[in-house]
């Protein structure tokens, strides 16, 4: 299966510093390999890779040198693999090399994130960052040297572009969604992130830099107090998969869109799988026969007293897999120890345009519209 992606950065003609940033969205073809990450208005164009990670273009450096990067709510850190790593997953990655770069500012204080897969570990750096057409002046990011293991190789972006709050940072570095609004480039501390889950359609979607944009959406907003600023973390009130009920006594969720599917703790996965009637599967996690999407049950999450549906067409992932299509669940386990029990990843963004509101600390939801 090729997994080369046509990547399309839309630039604004004639946008003024005052108004959102468009970046649109391609995909591609599902696939197995995935890296897991471990708890520690502009529009840009994002990639569907496997239908479960949505990405885009930056550049760093003057001359511009480009990047893939990831767009992840998880963590609030920029790094790009260095030219002077060696591992193997960089070698299939675009590497920053600073000595070509005539805006590049030493640092060289140590940066180090943790992964399932193993550490990323490497330096700080600073330099011009450009996204969608905009320079952040003196943005600092990690140059990664060292990164995490053989299923990084496989990666369909280079780094990872943080947009969770400054708290959450590494060596507190401040994140560039914070230098975009503060020098002046987008109107409001803001952002927000339309994910096309139709696997036949090439369009991918599209995040806004500074704003929303209203032809993503139907109704209204429906907004969420962030209850710890670090993650997108917020009340979630409870959920019911058929007739079972979880989370019943409240819990702590967040919006991730670094994560592709819906995590959470062990035993409600293992009920609401089964409330569906899922099964096992040794590669996919649990999966379902294709011809019972139609008639799968809701699965429900109530948010802020609001109750926020998912069909089956929203909860069921079809992946290509020796030549045949298999349909697999987006209810797995939440790995992460300590932190909020349900990451509502990819598959809830996906039906619900999500809006992560600095300022305010509100994260929303509205009805996504159906390309």
């Amino acid at each position: 299966m090729s997994l080369k992606i046509v990547f399309l950065v839309a630039l604004a003609i004639g946008l003024a510093s005052s108004d959102p940033i468009r970046i649109k969205l391609r995909k591609s073809k599902p696939d197995k390999r995935v890296l897991e990450k471990r708890s520690a208005d502009a529009a840009e164009e994002l990639y569907n890779a496997f239908n479960n990670q949505y990405y885009g273009d930056i550049s760093i450096g003057t001359p511009p040198q480009n990047f893939t990067v990831l767009f992840d709510t998880g963590s609030s850190s920029l790094w790009v693999p260095s030219h002077g790593c060696n591992a193997s997953a960089c070698l299939n990655h675009a590497t920053y090399n600073n000595k070509l770069s005539s805006t590049y500012i030493p640092n060289g204080k140590s940066f180090a994130i943790y992964y399932g897969t193993g550490s990323l570990s490497g330096f700080e750096s600073t330099d011009t960052v450009r996204i969608a057409g905009l320079s952040i002046i003196n943005q600092t990011f990690a140059e990664a040297v060292n990164e995490p293991g053989d299923f990084y190789y496989w990666m369909k972006y280079d780094g990872i572009f943080g947009l969770g709050y400054a708290s959450m940072a590494i060596n507190n570095i401040t994140p560039p969604l914070y230098n975009l609004y503060s020098q002046g480039l987008i109107p409001q501390p803001m952002f927000a992130f339309y994910m096309n889950r139709n696997q036949s359609d090439a369009d991918g979607g599209e995040l806004v830099l500074g704003g929303y944009d209203r032809s993503h959406f139907v109704g209204q907003i429906f907004y969420i107090p962030v209850s710890v600023k670090g993650y997108w973390q917020f009340d979630m009130d409870g959920g019911k998969a058929g007739n079972y009920s979880f989370c019943q006594d409240g819990c702590q969720a967040i919006a991730d869109t670094g994560c592709s599917l819906l995590a959470g703790p062990q035993d409600q996965v293992e009920a609401i799988n089964k409330a569906i009637g899922a099964t096992a599967d040794s590669v996919w996690g649990y999966v379902v026969p294709c011809d019972r999407i139609p008639y799968l049950p809701t699965v429900t999450f109530t948010l802020g007293g609001k109750m926020f549906p998912l069909e089956g067409k929203d909860y069921i992932i079809q992946r290509t897999d020796n030549g045949g299509i298999v349909c697999q669940t987006g209810f797995t386990l939440n790995l992460s120890s300590g932190g909020p029990e349900w990451t509502l990843g990819d598959v809830f963004i996906g039906a619900y345009y999500t809006v992560f509101d600095i300022e305010n600390n509100l994260v929303g939801f509205a009805k996504a519209k159906s390309d």
